[in-house]
């Protein structure tokens, strides 16, 4: 710094002729202090300009090592996750370690640099980020949650259809007459539990309460009337292994038994007792999530009735 050495110098100089003169010339003492001062200020510029000056942003400024997350005081703010935005674009990620509203803000970033920001260079403080969990990072999607099963209904001791049907009929024993009928009523079967999702054979004792609506056309003349009666014998039922997806069992069964009833005529005949074997066969189906069985089943009763003979055959649907 040869500016520097040189400025100090003449100052050293001019003080040293300044002493020595000041016991010749009193008169001049005043002047020469004010000249030595300006010198003093001369030198100590160029002292200062003869250091390179380095500027220094918000960002650069390093923060004393001795900062420790958290702070030692108890009920100083705690340190947060953030995202600060800087006015020239800038987005930095870290821990706001100090934030002085209006002053400036400590930073800790997330490569491990601390930093001071003067509240002029920041644009906004984002509220807390949220850091995906490590053990979500790159990990498979989660399925879809698989659609609930209906929960199956306790298996019931028999089961009971409401059945209607179309039939015809026919008349034995030198009579010729035929005829046909609309009939309805209940068909069910009562025993122990029917059988459960594997399938399987069962039995137990079937009944059927029916009544039809009749007409029977004699020597072109036309009788109608009403069938009352109730069939009584031993049912069975087979069921396959349940359909997953539609929660199902199909089978089929039958009955055998015997029908008592009686005939009431609307035009024509007398009233009359009726009585007979009776078969009937059906396919089934039985749904597990209802436990209700639904069938369609062909029926054929052979009835004494009147000095005749009846044969009725009918085709229903149970549901």
């Amino acid at each position: 710094m040869p500016h520097a050495v040189s400025a100090v110098s003449a100052v050293s100089a001019s003080s040293s002729r300044s002493h020595g003169a000041s016991a010749r010339r009193p008169a001049a003492v005043g002047s020469s202090a004010r000249f030595r001062n300006l010198l003093r200020s001369l030198a100590t510029v160029a002292l200062v300009g003869a250091a390179p000056a380095r500027a220094q942003t918000p960002e650069q400024v390093p923060v004393d090592s001795s900062i420790e997350l958290g702070g030692g005081d108890p009920d100083a703010p705690r340190p947060w996750r953030a995202r600060v935005a800087l006015k020239d674009g800038r987005r930095l990620e870290g821990v706001v370690v100090v934030h002085v509203p209006g002053s400036h803000a400590v930073m800790r970033l997330d490569d491990g640099r601390d930093v001071i920001l003067s509240a002029a260079v920041i644009e906004a403080i984002v509220p807390p980020v949220a850091p995906e969990p490590a053990s979500k990072q790159g990990s498979a999607p989660t399925p879809a949650p698989e659609p609930a099963v209906p929960k199956p209904e306790p298996r019931p001791h028999g089961y009971f259809v409401l059945n209607t049907g179309l039939g015809g009929l026919r008349m034995l024993r030198d009579v010729d007459a035929y005829g046909g009928f609309l009939s309805g009523g209940v068909r069910g079967a009562l025993g122990s539990r029917l059988p459960d999702a594997s399938g399987g054979f069962w039995s137990g004792i079937g009944y059927d309460l029916s009544a039809q609506a009749t007409y029977t056309v004699s020597y072109a003349r036309v009788f109608t009337g009403i069938n009352l009666g109730v069939s009584l014998g031993w049912s069975a039922l087979w069921l396959g292994a349940l359909d997953g997806r539609t929660h199902t069992q199909r089978g089929f069964g039958w009955m055998l038994g015997a029908r008592f009833g009686g005939h009431v005529p609307i035009s024509g005949r007398d009233s009359s007792a009726s009585y007979g074997p009776m078969i009937a066969l059906s396919l089934a189906q039985y749904d597990a999530t209802s436990a209700r069985l639904s069938e369609l089943n062909l029926s054929c009763f052979v009835l004494e009735t009147g000095g005749m003979t009846l044969v009725m055959v009918q085709l229903g649907v149970g549901i």
